[in-house]
């Protein structure tokens, strides 16, 4: 490990106490923990060193909050590509993959980095004969976990952390969080980030699936993307 981390080599020896712990009852399943500013940055500088389809599977993660079977079951008609007043990722049902069953669909801006990085990574790759935007991850329904698998143990075990609970799952409560620190009002933050519940379920009801203007959308967005502190 690169930092010396005093976790270093715990992370299989941990999850498999914690299971067999669930398992006889003695406690409930710890869930993913948010990630810190440190942590984020840390996995953002990794990015380049994975192979391409991984390091936009992870950046979307990370600038979404999405779940990884949704982020690779993305096809290329599910993005629109122009200036920064139209461009969205539109996490929906499409032929290939359901979104989560505890998800919505919802459209989400995109701007910056995020978006000239998907025009770069478009532009360069023909799409005629497979409309996925990461093949490589979008073979079945069990890509996504090996896409978990190769962030947990090739990036996250090795040069960041061996925390059980750091874990690219971990980005939608990152997410969350961000958007508390921002101030955006739960009925954004939820929209975006895609949980299901009344208000969120009951606002596509309302806005005929349209979900909120672009403009407040993209507006609360870059709000969460400046925030540099969280609770996590």
């Amino acid at each position: 490990n690169l930092n010396g981390n005093p976790f270093s080599g715990l992370r299989g020896e941990l999850e498999t106490q914690d299971e067999n712990a669930v398992r006889k009852g003695l406690r409930t399943k710890e869930s993913a923990r948010a990630w810190s500013y440190k942590e984020l940055n840390q996995l953002s500088d990794l990015l380049p060193k994975m192979n391409k389809e991984a390091h936009l599977c992870m950046k979307l993660a990370i600038y979404t909050g999405a779940r990884l079977h949704d982020v690779c079951g993305i096809l290329i008609d599910d993005i629109t590509l122009e200036g920064e007043e139209d461009s969205l990722l539109h996490i929906r049902h499409n032929v290939w993959r359901t979104v989560s069953k505890d998800s919505i669909e919802r459209k989400i801006p995109l701007y910056g980095e995020m978006l000239q990085h998907l025009k770069h990574y478009v532009a360069v790759r023909d799409f005629t004969s497979n409309k996925k935007l990461t093949p490589r991850y979008a073979k079945t329904e069990n890509s996504a976990e090996s896409l978990s698998n190769l962030v947990n143990q090739g990036y996250i075990d090795r040069y960041i952390s061996k925390d059980p609970k750091l874990k690219p799952h971990g980005l939608r409560k990152t997410m969350q969080a961000r958007f508390d620190a921002a101030h955006t009002p739960n009925k954004l933050s939820g929209y975006l980030i895609g949980w299901k519940d009344q208000q969120t379920v009951g606002m596509q009801k309302e806005y005929n699936k349209q979900g909120y203007p672009h403009s407040q959308l993209l507006k609360v967005l870059k709000a969460c993307h400046s925030v540099e502190e969280w609770a996590s």
